[in-house]
């Protein structure tokens, strides 16, 4: 309503008003103030282009508050490790992945700043225009759903599961983010640095990567015999021989004045060794050893004694310490000297009892091997098995028979080849320096 005061009345000395005119318009009557608007709570106002781009400017500040609240927890929870991993030997989608996000994810500081500050720009827009949209109790509450539920909580779950993906679709976006906020960003990144150091890998230790692949085991595509195989390699180094090995009162032994005959060599078949520990006087006193391969052109009549061919063969001896992990016993047996280590007592002489390689290879794949020759299936526990072919005196006395026929032929230049007579030389050679007495224990 317009009121004009007219000028004073001289006669009268009263102000005179004039009527206003029921037809005027002010000029700013068709403008929209919302400020005045407000009574009920809301604007009423739905059709001006102002209020269509706050709410426009609601929608892009929610996404963008959500992206940025996902990748900083999606992608500060790859680890660098991970990723190499990832770009070498992952699917093709996420080599790509990885290799999309390795450059930005090496500065890890720089990058949380940058997306931590603009998720704290985008969310203060956006309280402004919600407050302006919806005042007091109704605007209180859209801003803590907003900002809460949809900036941080969903984006949140999405991104902890598919951050990978997410991570690597958005790069350009976040590279974005980076340069607008780098003035102030990079800065406080610097500080982080100069304060924490360099980011630190996380890495697996033996005894988290066996946890790690014990509790992984009912969800990765390994067979379990694969599982029991990285595991049992991963316990070399932890295991001391003296878990695995052979404890002297179970090991078939033979003294060093045995002579060779039938029934010697009859025992030594039904036990299905193939080398035998050779002790003098004490069993606790090992000397030499036997490789059964040693009595294949040996003649059970012909009173060779064991001391004899250890003479002849000189097989090397191992001796390792209970304490020794598998891993320094393995070694001894990579050199190629013997699969045998005679095991002493911790900071002691005593022999305590005998591993091979078999017993180390079997302790890293989990699982006992048998050869078609095996009779025992269980050193440690001695367990025979139930499907052992143990020959009986008539087979062996025909393999007897069959091998004096051999030696004929053998002995007949004719018949016989290099080998053959070397090994038939070394025969006669061993009977005769056992009968000379000229041959000699090895040493201890």
């Amino acid at each position: 309503m317009v009121f004009t005061l007219l000028e004073n009345d001289s006669s009268t000395n009263v102000s005179s008003f004039q009527v206003p005119d029921p037809t005027y318009q002010h000029p700013l009557a068709n403008l929209t103030l919302r400020s005045s608007l407000r009574a009920d709570g809301f604007n009423t106002t739905t059709t001006t282009p102002i209020l269509v781009a706050e709410y426009v400017g609601v929608v892009v500040l929610n996404i963008l508050s959500a992206l940025f609240s996902g990748l900083v927890l999606g992608l500060l929870s790859l680890d660098v490790t991970e990723l190499e991993i990832l770009r070498k030997c992952g699917t093709e989608k996420e080599r790509r992945y990885a290799a999309a996000i390795i450059p930005m994810r090496r500065h890890s500081n720089l990058l949380l700043c940058s997306l931590v500050l603009g998720n704290v720009i985008v969310n203060a827009f956006l309280q402004e225009i919600l407050d302006d949209l919806f005042p007091g109790i109704v605007g209180f509450i859209s801003t803590t759903i907003c900002i809460t539920i949809v900036g941080e909580i969903l984006p949140q779950a999405v991104c902890a599961r598919h951050g990978l993906a997410i991570g690597a679709k958005t790069i350009w976006l976040t590279w974005i983010v980076i340069i607008i906020t780098f003035p102030v960003s990079y800065p406080l990144s610097f500080v982080l640095d100069c304060a924490l150091g360099d980011e630190i890998a996380f890495v697996y230790d033996r005894e988290r990567l066996l946890e790690y692949i014990r509790i992984t085991k009912n969800y990765n595509n390994l067979d379990p015999q694969e599982i029991n195989i990285i595991m049992g390699a991963l316990k070399i180094k932890k295991i001391a021989v003296g878990q695995i090995m052979t404890k002297l009162r179970d090991v078939f032994m033979l003294s060093l004045d045995t002579v060779i005959d039938y029934q010697v060599i009859l025992g030594i078949v039904k036990r299905g060794f193939s080398r035998i520990p050779v002790y003098e006087r004490s069993r606790r006193n090992i000397v030499g050893l036997l490789m059964v391969k040693d009595l294949a052109l040996i003649n059970p009549h012909s009173e060779v004694t064991l001391k004899s061919i250890l003479a002849f063969y000189k097989h090397p001896i191992i001796l390792v310490d209970e304490a020794h992990t598998l891993e320094v016993v393995f070694n001894h047996f990579r050199e190629g000297k013997s699969h045998m280590a005679i095991v002493r007592a911790h900071k002691k002489k005593d022999i305590v009892g005998i591993a091979t390689l078999e017993d180390i290879i079997e302790e890293v794949l989990q699982v006992e091997i048998n050869d078609e020759t095996d009779i025992v299936t269980d050193n440690r526990e001695f367990k025979y098995r139930p499907d052992a072919q143990i020959p009986n005196d008539l087979e062996i006395l025909s393999a007897h028979l069959n091998e004096a026929m051999a030696r004929r032929k053998f002995r007949d230049v004719k018949h016989g080849t290099k080998d053959s007579l070397h090994h038939t030389l070394s025969a006669e050679r061993i009977k005769k320096g056992d009968k000379d007495g000229s041959d000699r224990a090895p040493n201890k």
